[in-house]
Order: C-alpha cells, then sequence, then structure tokens
C-alpha cells in the first residue's frame, strides 16, 4: 500500500508537472524555445521518472510472483483426493454419532453419493492436538504433541490417503477402535525412525488414557496450510470428538445432489439446520488473503505503469518544448529525424533504465521475502521476469518515441 501511495502521488506530480512548466510559461517563451528550468527542478523531473519506474518495476514483478505462486500452489500435489466432496459440520451431534452407521447408509443410498464417512477434521480446517507417547528409535518414550484425527473406517479410503506400511482400519477387527494407530511419514521422522516399517507394532498411550499399538504410517499429505511444513499426525477410530461428516458426490449432476442431500437431511435430523461446503472451497480459503493480495498487486502494477507512461510523456512534452530552438538549428544544419529522436529520448531511457536497475532488486528482495512465508514455493528464477521487463521497456520507448517523433518531424518556423 505504501508503494501504491508513493507510486500515485509521484505519478501525479510527474504528471502535471509538464504541464505546470507549459501554463506558467509566456507564449513567446514557447515559440522561441526559451523554457529553462532550474536546477532543483531539473533535479526533480529527473528524480520523478527514476522513483516512478523503479515503483512500476516493483508492482509488476510482485504482481508476476504472487500470481506464480498461487498458481504454483492450486496446482501442487495435495497428497489426498479433493474433488467432489460436500462437508457437513454437525456440530458434536450426540443423535448422529449414536447413529452413525444407519445414517452413513441412508446417504450411500442416493443416486448422487458415491460414499461417506465421519471424522473430527478434515483437511484445510485447523484440527485437535493431542499428545502421545511413544518409542523414539533409541527405545526411549517421548511425548509426540501432534495434530490428532480421529476418523471413521472410510474416512482414508475416501479421501484416498495412500498407506504406505502396514495397514488401514478395518471393521473387521474390533481392536482397531482406540487400539490402533495410524501415523504420517513427519511422525515417523520426528521419533527418529527413517524406515517406516520399524514405527509398525510400537505401544502408544494417548491423552493419558487410551493404550494400543501402531498399525500403519500413511504417506504425507497437507492437511493444513502450505505455509507450513507438513506437521506430525496421529489418527485413530473415535466417536467423541466426531463433527464432520464428508460425502462424495459424483459429477453427473450436483446440483440434483445436493437436493437430494438436503431433503434426506430434514427426513433424519430435522432438528439440526444443515450447514456444509464443498472440501475445494475450505482449501481456497486457506489462500484467500493471497488471492486478494493477487489481485490487488496486479491492479496496483496497472495503475502505476499507466502512471509512469503518462510521467514519462509529459517529461518528453517538456523536453522536446524545452529544445525547440536546438532542434531547427539541427535541421538547418541536416539532421535527420533519427538523429533528433535520438537526441530527445536518450536521457529520459537513460533515466528509466536507471529507475530499472534500482527497482529490479528490490522487488527480488522483497519477492523472495514473501516467499519465505510458506513452506512450499516455487522456484524464482531471473528468467521468469525478462519477458515482463521487455514489455514496460517496450512500452517506455513507444510512449517516448510517440512525443519526439512529433517533435523530430515538425516545422521550426511554424
Amino acid at each position: 500500500m505504501l508503494a501504491l501511495s508513493l507510486a500515485v502521488f509521484i505519478g501525479i506530480l510527474s504528471s502535471i508537472f509538464p504541464a505546470f512548466i507549459l501554463t506558467n510559461s509566456k507564449y513567446d517563451q514557447l515559440l522561441k524555445g526559451n523554457i529553462r528550468l532550474g536546477a532543483n527542478a531539473n533535479f526533480l523531473k529527473n528524480g520523478m521518472v527514476v522513483v516512478q519506474f523503479a515503483i512500476s518495476i516493483v508492482m509488476v514483478i510482485s504482481a508476476v510472483v504472487v500470481t506464480k505462486q498461487l498458481d504454483y500452489l492450486q496446482n501442487m500435489e495435495l497428497g489426498y483426493s479433493n474433488s467432489q466432496k460436500l462437508i457437513i459440520d454437525f456440530h458434536f451431534d450426540e443423535s448422529l454419532k449414536r447413529n452413525e452407521k444407519t445414517i452413513k447408509e441412508k446417504f450411500k443410498s442416493l443416486s448422487g453419493v458415491v460414499s461417506a464417512s465421519i471424522s473430527s477434521s478434515i483437511p484445510g480446517k485447523s484440527g485437535r492436538k493431542s499428545m502421545t507417547e511413544l518409542p523414539d528409535k533409541n527405545r526411549q518414550t517421548v511425548e509426540l504433541y501432534a495434530d490428532a484425527y480421529y476418523v471413521d473406517y472410510d474416512f482414508i479410503n475416501q479421501y484416498d490417503i495412500n498407506v504406505i506400511t502396514g495397514r488401514g482400519f478395518e471393521e473387521e477387527r474390533p481392536s482397531d477402535f482406540r487400539k490402533s494407530m495410524i501415523l504420517n511419514e513427519s511422525a515417523v521422522k520426528t521419533l527418529g525412525y527413517h524406515n517406516a516399517e520399524e514405527v509398525i507394532g510400537l505401544p502408544f498411550l494417548q491423552a493419558g488414557r487410551w493404550k494400543g499399538e501402531v498399525i500403519g504410517v500413511v504417506k504425507d499429505f497437507h492437511f493444513n496450510s502450505m505455509h507450513e511444513k507438513i506437521a506430525p499426525l496421529t489418527m485413530s477410530i473415535a466417536r467423541s470428538y466426531l463433527t464432520f461428516m464428508i460425502l462424495e458426490l459424483n459429477t453427473n449432476d450436483l446440483q440434483n445432489s445436493v437436493a437430494q442431500i438436503e431433503n434426506t437431511w430434514k427426513e433424519i435430523l430435522p432438528d439440526l439446520p444443515l450447514s456444509y461446503s464443498f472440501a475445494d472451497e475450505t482449501f481456497d480459503e486457506l489462500y484467500r488473503s493471497e488471492q486478494q493480495f493477487g489481485n490487488l498487486t496486479f491492479y496496483f502494477a496497472l495503475i502505476a505503469i499507466c502512471l509512469s507512461l503518462m510521467g514519462l510523456l509529459g517529461l518528453a512534452t517538456l523536453s522536446s518544448r524545452d529544445r525547440i530552438k536546438e532542434m531547427g538549428i539541427r535541421k538547418v544544419l541536416g539532421a535527420s529525424p533519427i538523429q533528433l529522436m535520438t537526441m530527445l529520448s536518450k536521457k529520459l531511457l537513460s533515466l528509466s533504465l536507471i529507475g530499472l536497475v534500482i527497482g529490479l532488486p528490490i522487488s527480488i528482495i522483497s519477492a523472495n521475502q514473501w516467499l519465505s512465508n510458506f513452506a512450499y514455493k516455487f522456484a524464482l528464477n531471473w528468467w521468469m521476469i525478462i519477458p515482463f521487463l521487455l514489455a514496460i521497456l517496450l512500452l517506455t520507448v513507444l510512449t517516448i518515441g510517440s512525443q519526439v517523433y512529433k517533435a523530430s518531424i515538425a516545422n521550426p518556423t511554424e
């Protein structure tokens, strides 16, 4: 916001500066080319061009970096299936938890529902944490404070979470209820193990109450924002903390599927309001502020470029008017329009390049600083920004050239 405010102020100032000089000059001075700026005015004029161009470079590169990072996040492999999942928050309703099997089967019988599961947490939303005692690599009991997912038997399969060793939860095994635990890869590494198979069969004590053994390890998946590295995670079967029902829908008729679910909900749970969202919306919500920042940066970059070009156009006009007499003499002596254009545009282009040299390192440093907020980010390479810099330089050349060309072909006697 500070950069934008500065760009707007300098852009407006540099746009009205030539008009102010021209309107406060006498007509006969304009015709004779006798407009002369003092040293302070010249310094201000040149400084505005440099600073304004530098700010434009910073804004454009910022917009490019934000856009590429958001694209990277949206296309990154999450480690689970996030598509066509409708999330119902039933707010720990006891009647639903007591009848979870019957209610799940009721929803699964609908033509628009592919599968159903229940859990305490869902990827993309902050979940519950719990303290679990486990043996580390040295067989010393350590306390692992980790995110804890309490799920049913269908959750892992529904989300296509990959079990890399051991097994998942099986309803046919009564001991899986509260007496079995699954860890993710990050939890295994935190305990000091290099091979996931080493943790299979380890005893655990969770929250000082529930004992059992580790039965499997799942591949790391992004259950939190990508601002953070994947943290240790434990998964177990429990009903106490269940609050989300996840329904996977088919894609044939999404609107009709949602309508079926709403009608069925009213039928089986008439006193509980239906509150739902889609899993992809939950994921997008994690980066809502970045998306808004990206949109603002894009529009700010456009404003900064437009103001820079307006300032350059005005200053090119002033520079041309200031050298009317000189151009007339050079024309009489045989100077070509190309030579006159080079003479008039050289200084402004030099100032623009100075702004580029100043703005480029600032933009790279600020971009890397912003990217440091993400544990997972794209690799920022210099060649990614070259096309945008060339586009800015081309617009600069065209803007300056359009004005100096008019001045170079004008009849000095008119």
